[in-house]
């Protein structure tokens, strides 16, 4: 598509909108399907350590969804898989309330999180075929922007019904459905497959110890949170709108503090903003754990304030530590590194669940949030340590902070920094 110069943000939406309108319909019938799904496992009295093992298998599935989307693009084609994944997705969320026992929600959301990670998968590579080099940054920025709006939207639909009732999930089916009509509409061309690589763990450690541990503690935290949350606030004696407030000012954070914060660790040193951003993390969590909810509009607004710095904070953490990495990387090593680095993240994120439900059982539902102090004590620590004993990062390759979404490994190819001498275009 040929670029009006007078007219760049509107011909650059205008070439991403079908996508755009995809990720936005997907992501409302996703993040109201995390919610619900808690919930609901919560009032059916599943134990903690089953909850957790749903959250660790959806996890799980996102890993094994992204190599078996990667086998099944080139012989099907982009729109295709976008359409099987997003209508596997739709069924297996009304299979949820056809048939409500552990084993069988266990088992679809391992699947469920396969189609995800496909569905991700598609689009972002779809991105990586209309962006031109110089573009990249900016693209990345109104994807991020439509995920993250779409998740926060999503909570809205939590006053429509309870979630022991089947409506919700029906919603959640509806508009996963919905979400394949613009990308099965779009003329924009199929891109086409290129073959990725991974840093072996040791490789990865070598290029940099605390982005290693970092992106796989951020995995812990936002893994557990991601699944746990729900259930967490909702013993605590939230309601159900309320849960859902909650859950979105977290997304909103996470869209509203990753700039702020990755333009002053661009503006300062690197290694400082993380040591700074994860004290901060440690904070909120123990914040959250003092609070306990007493049904006064002036607590909860507490709770809001906390949700959207946990969120922002977090998110934005993983963005950091990938940026961190890049520091030390060529740009021909960027795409490498990246999705060795998400895989590790995958990893914590499978992992941090099981380990929060040990944290409730001692210390109640608010042990979720003193897990997450923990883990994040434990990367202050780190880092700290780091922070006076780490290499110097080259100026021929220290690169600029780009937020990366944490999808697949794939997206690697998104990050500008590949492309334009090892920096994200000034622009971007």
């Amino acid at each position: 598509m040929e670029l009006n110069p007078k007219n760049y943000v509107l011909n650059r939406l205008q070439s991403i909108m079908a996508l755009l309108i995809s990720a936005a319909i997907m992501c409302v019938g996703h993040g109201l399907l995390n919610t619900v799904i808690g919930l609901r496992a919560n009032a059916e009295n599943y134990s903690d350590f089953v909850i957790g093992l749903m959250t660790s298998s959806y996890f799980f599935g996102f890993v094994l969804g992204t190599y078996a989307c990667g086998k099944l693009v080139p012989r099907v084609g982009h729109i295709r898989c976008f359409a099987i994944f997003a209508s596997l997705a739709s069924a297996l969320t009304l299979l949820l309330v056809l048939r409500v026992d552990p084993v069988t929600w266990i088992f679809v959301r391992l699947v469920y999180g396969a189609c995800m990670a496909a569905i991700y998968m598609v689009m972002e590579s779809w991105l990586n075929l209309i962006s031109k080099n110089e573009e990249r940054g900016q693209i990345l920025s109104f994807y991020m922007i439509t995920v993250y709006l779409g998740l926060a939207a999503s909570q809205g639909f939590m006053l429509l019904a309870s979630p022991q009732s089947y409506i919700l999930f029906a919603v959640a089916s509806v508009l996963l459905s919905f979400s394949l009509i613009p990308v099965a509409g779009s003329r924009t061309p199929q891109p086409r497959m290129r073959k990725s690589e991974n840093f072996t763990l040791k490789q990865l450690f070598q290029t940099s110890y605390l982005a290693t541990t970092g992106v796989f503690t951020t995995g812990l935290i936002n893994g557990s949170f991601w699944g746990l949350a729900p259930i967490y606030l909702s013993n605590i004696g939230m309601t159900d709108a309320r849960v859902g407030w909650f859950i979105a000012f977290q997304y909103l954070g996470g869209l509203i503090l990753q700039w702020p914060i990755g333009y002053l660790s661009d503006k300062i040193k690197r290694r400082s903003v993380i040591v700074v951003m994860l004290f901060i993390s440690t904070i909120v969590s123990l914040y959250l754990y003092a609070l306990t909810p007493d049904g006064s509009m002036k607590l909860f607004i507490l709770f809001l304030a906390g949700a959207f710095l946990f969120g922002g904070i977090n998110s934005t953490l993983h963005s950091l530590f990938l940026a961190h990495a890049n520091d030390f990387l060529k740009p021909n090593q960027v795409v490498k590194a990246s999705g060795g680095l998400l895989t590790v993240h995958a990893l914590g994120a499978m992992i941090g669940p099981l380990i929060a439900t040990v944290f409730i059982e001692y210390f109640e539902d608010p042990g979720l949030v003193l897990f997450t102090a923990c883990a994040s004590l434990v990367a202050f620590s780190f880092s700290v340590f780091r922070l006076f004993t780490g290499r110097k990062v080259p100026k021929t390759t220290k690169a600029w902070f780009v937020p990366v979404p944490r999808a697949e490994a794939r997206v690697g190819k998104l990050d500008p920094r590949r492309y334009v001498g090892g920096r994200s275009h000034p622009d971007s």
